[in-house]
Order: structure tokens, then C-alpha cells, then sequence
């Protein structure tokens, strides 16, 4: 499926989410002054998830990512687990309870905790939030609160809440495809009640914290601090690219230059006769990256090599010897694209000590 039906069809499911959540919420506020508490939490969470969803979707589609084809550079899974929170609130109403809940995203992949009260003063979250990353990945986490109201002490339905502001709702218009009939249809929702408290990102360098500055919200009773634990499991370098390159190689003062199918998979530029050559064999010449000391692969100077469009990759070899493999793209926004991705290589190899470390929880 093209990928913009991809997204599209992503973000009709979680409108129809929406609009079922709206539904319910809806029918509770008319129908119910006090009750089904739990039901109300569910439905407000249900529309905090997919409306964020929605407009990060929207986002994507706006922004035209759709439209053009993305190198597969992911890294790994990072796992992001044992929140905790510092509440400074000082008091409460007695007839008022508090409810919270994480939002953790990393571009379109959305996910929620499950719905806590403050204990003690702290807030926590035992449940672990994985991510497949990329190398310039940002994961933001957000906490939300929402109050609900207890009913009158006289009232009967003591056990019930009721959401505080649930006479001040506000709506928002959806227009999406029905997954289940495939009309087209237009929807007024439910805003979610849940307000922003306080926010971080976590991104590859700062995989090292173990506690983390939120910026919070004016109205916000939650410390500038937080502790959670970071882990990066199943590093790998992700990137792979694959076409005709013509290579040369330099033998006493003479270049031997031969069109190749290359194909880049990780550390490795591995060279073929053919592309029916790769299911087969795993290239007669495998150049290993991670043996490249250079900080950045270039174009070739032509005081070197006389051939436009070229790159140049530098190899130490067993020995101490170094060998120079140079490659001439067929035009320039192919040599641009292997330079990208051959650099995005180097890069991964130098910062990937960085990604491996496991931060360990930290009390407040």
C-alpha cells in the first residue's frame, strides 16, 4: 500500500476512536450527574491518545514525508521504564481526587500509561514503554492530570466521581473515512479533559541522565525533576542502500575502474557483478566501515582522481596498510545520497557507545 494511504488510513482509524470515545463520554454526562467513574477516565484517555495521534499524523501527511521514499536507519529499541514524580501540591480538597496518566511519543508511535494517583506525594509508573529508534530519535514524554469531583456526602453514590469540568466541554470537528463502511463522515468530538502538567525529551545523548528536567505548565504542582530509567537494547546500524556505482581502485599509478552493483547493509559496502549476484553470494569485496578512520567521507579531490562525482573511502587494513576505494556515481544526487548514508554509517560507529548504556533509576 502507498504510504500516504498507509498514514491516512492510520489516522481514519483513530478518528472513528475518537468519535466512539466522544460517544460514550457524551452519553455519561447526560445521563449520569455521578457515576461510572471509571468509564469517564477510560474515554478521556482513550481521546488524549488518539487525538495526539491524530495530529501527529496530520502533521506527516501535511508535511508531505509521504511522499518520498525514507532510508531505514533504525538502531535499536529503547525502553524507557519506572517513572517517578514529585507532587508539591500542599492540600486538596477534600471531595477532589486527582488522576494521572504518561503520554510517551516518538514520531507517529503513541503510547499511554495506565491511569495513577499521587501516593505519599509521588507519582509512579511501574509499566516499560519500548520504541524502535532512529539515530536522531526524540522521545517526548508528557504527564497529564485530570480532577474529578466526588459527589455530595449526603448523596448516596458516595464510591462515584464526576470529571470537575465537565459542564465547560470543549469540541473539535473530525472529517475521516469510515474503516468499516469506507464513508466519508464528519464528526463533532470530545476535547479530552486531561490537562498538560509537565514535559521532557529524551534523545540519543542523553541517554546518561538519570534524573530529567521537565519544563512544566503554569499551572502545574509537579517538580522541575524527574527519575526513569533509559535502556538501548539490539543496537544495530540500520542503514542499507543499494545501486550502480562504478569503482575504481588504484594499482601502482594505474585506476581499474569497474561498474559494480553496490549495496550498503550496516558497516558494510559490499560489491557485486550484478544485482542477481546478492541473493547468492555475499560479495566478491566486502569494505568494512568500521575500519574507515576518517571522520567524514568526501568527494574525491581531483588531485587524486581525475573522474567527476567520485568519493573517496579510506580502509586500514591488517598491517597497517591503507587502502583507497573510489567510486563515481552516475550523477550528483546519487553521490549525495551515498555520501549521506556512508557519513549517517561513520556517525553510528562513533557514537555507539553512547547508545548502549543503561541508566539506572534514581529516587527523588
Amino acid at each position: 500500500m502507498d504510504q500516504f494511504l498507509q498514514v491516512k488510513c492510520l489516522r481514519d482509524v483513530e478518528c472513528l476512536k475518537m468519535k466512539e470515545a466522544s460517544n460514550v463520554l457524551q452519553h455519561l454526562n447526560n445521563n449520569s450527574r455521578y457515576g461510572f467513574w471509571y468509564e469517564r477516565l477510560l474515554a478521556e484517555k482513550v481521546l488524549l491518545e488518539s487525538g495526539h495521534t491524530v495530529d501527529l499524523l496530520a502533521k506527516k501527511i501535511r508535511e508531505g514525508y509521504c511522499s518520498t521514499s525514507e532510508t531505514k536507519t533504525q538502531i535499536g529499541t529503547v525502553s524507557v521504564e519506572n517513572f517517578q514524580f514529585h507532587s508539591t501540591r500542599q492540600y486538596t480538597k477534600s471531595n477532589e481526587t486527582e488522576f494521572y496518566t504518561l503520554l510517551l511519543s516518538n514520531g507517529t508511535d503513541v503510547k499511554t500509561s495506565k491511569i495513577a494517583r499521587a501516593t505519599n506525594g509521588y507519582i509512579s509508573f511501574s509499566e516499560t514503554f519500548s520504541f524502535e529508534v532512529t539515530p536522531n530519535f526524540k522521545i517526548l514524554v508528557q504527564l497529564y492530570g485530570i480532577w474529578m469531583k466526588e459527589p455530595p456526602k449526603l448523596s448516596t453514590l458516595g464510591k462515584y466521581l464526576q470529571c470537575k469540568n465537565s459542564s465547560s466541554c470543549i469540541f473539535s470537528k473530525l472529517q475521516y473515512q469510515n474503516p468499516n463502511t469506507r464513508d466519508i463522515e464528519e464528526s463533532t468530538v470530545l476535547k479530552s479533559s486531561f490537562r498538560l502538567l509537565a514535559s521532557t525529551e529524551i534523545c540519543s545523548s542523553d541517554l546518561q541522565n538519570t534524573k530529567w528536567k521537565l519544563a512544566s505548565t503554569p499551572d502545574s504542582d509537579v517538580s522541575e525533576w524527574a527519575c526513569f530509567s533509559v535502556n538501548m537494547d539490539n543496537f544495530t546500524i540500520g542503514v542499507r542502500r543499494s545501486g550502480f556505482l562504478t569503482l575504481g581502485i588504484k594499482h601502482n599509478d594505474t585506476f581499474v575502474w569497474n561498474r559494480q552493483w553496490c549495496v550498503l547493509d550496516g558497516s558494510n559496502l559490499k560489491i557485486y557483478n550484478s544485482p542477481s549476484e546478492e541473493d547468492l553470494v555475499d560479495g566478491y569485496l566486502k569494505v568494512d566501515l568500521i575500519n574507515c578512520p576518517s571522520s567524514e567521507i568526501t568527494e574525491a579531490p581531483r588531485t587524486l582522481c581525475n573522474r567527476p562525482r567520485s568519493l573517496m573511502v579510506h580502509i586500514n587494513e591488517d598491517g597497517g596498510a591503507v587502502t583507497k576505494y573510489f567510486f563515481m556515481a552516475d550523477n550528483s544526487d546519487d553521490l549525495k545520497s551515498w555520501m549521506a548514508d556512508l557519513n549517517l554509517v561513520l556517525d553510528l560507529l562513533r557514537n555507539r557507545n553512547t547508545f548502549k548504556p543503561a541508566a539506572q533509576h534514581k529516587i527523588l
